[in-house]
């Protein structure tokens, strides 16, 4: 199985499937979160890590976060994320 490295620095390596599953995770508890609060801005990183990828370490996490919003399907907002696409 192909890995891709995570972070920068003290980087890991994860299989690519995981991480895919990991950023699939990330989307959906995103729109879960904007549907039960849309008038919230986003979520704080660390409940959205721990709903989404709780084994990761928060480097980790907030590496592949920050690799979403270069992607632009996310938006981080100091210690908050949300959908690109959530006004």
């Amino acid at each position: 199985e192909q890995l891709a490295t995570v972070g920068k620095g003290d980087a890991v390596a994860l299989p690519r499937r995981e991480i895919e599953r990991i950023q699939s995770e990330v989307l959906l508890a995103l729109r879960r979160f904007h549907a039960e609060s849309p008038q919230r801005a986003g979520i704080e990183v660390r409940a959205l890590a721990q709903a989404s990828a709780p084994a990761l370490s928060a480097p980790t996490f907030l590496s592949l976060l920050r690799k979403m919003a270069e992607d632009r399907s996310i938006v981080i907002n100091g210690a908050h994320a949300r959908l690109a696409n959530h006004a």
